[in-house]
């Protein structure tokens, strides 16, 4: 079971948040959270009217993934609301089933303090354990560069690009970049280590 006890995290300004993982009865606020992203984070590629889940969808889901041994759920709550949010896939594909995608949307007042890097610790921890994992994998549109500097000091590589892949209502085009890490904490094969400056 993908459980993560809840654990508290000083940020660096002081604040504190609650990381655990999300259960089904979490599932209207997480459902309000991650609408709420769709409607105020510049860089997620889904618009608010394409996230059709209801609240008790939600709450479904989180049970399911609460039951799988390679699906986590992490959120994170301060004053009792959420304001971070980790949420894997893992490929059910048996020749693939080695390759975990990730997603993590911080509030953006909660962003820069260190919360993003603590769940993302908590990630590749919880994936150490996981016999099957090999990989985590995550997609981010080149313009994030607080997020790829993020990445990287986590041991994220750059394993492709998809030029031209996100285009907004306002006419921009971003790239969108694939970045994995092994769990073991080694390069894929063949991957050339980037450092961020």
């Amino acid at each position: 079971m993908a459980l993560i006890e809840q654990t508290e995290v000083t940020l660096k300004d002081g604040r504190r948040a609650l990381l655990r993982s999300a259960r089904g009865g979490d599932g209207w606020r997480v459902n309000r959270f991650i609408r709420e992203g769709f409607l105020t984070q510049e860089y997620l590629i889904r618009l608010p009217e394409e996230y059709l889940v209801t609240p008790w969808q939600e709450r479904g889901r989180l049970r399911r993934r609460l039951q799988a041994s390679d699906e986590l759920m992490l959120l994170a709550e301060a004053n009792g609301a959420v304001v971070a949010l980790l949420s894997t896939n893992t490929d059910k594909r048996r020749r693939a089933r080695h390759n975990c995608e990730f997603g993590i949307t911080v509030s953006r007042d909660w962003q820069g303090g260190g919360l993003g890097r603590a769940m993302i610790e908590i990630l590749i921890h919880w994936a150490e354990g996981v016999a099957t994992l090999e990989r985590l994998e995550l997609h981010v549109v080149t313009a994030n560069a607080p997020a790829i500097a993020l990445y990287h000091s986590l041991g994220f590589t750059v394993e492709g690009l998809r030029r031209g892949a996100v285009k907004y209502q306002d006419g921009r085009v971003l790239d969108d970049q694939l970045m994995c890490r092994r769990v073991d904490g080694t390069s894929a094969p063949g991957t050339k280590v980037e450092t961020s400056a």
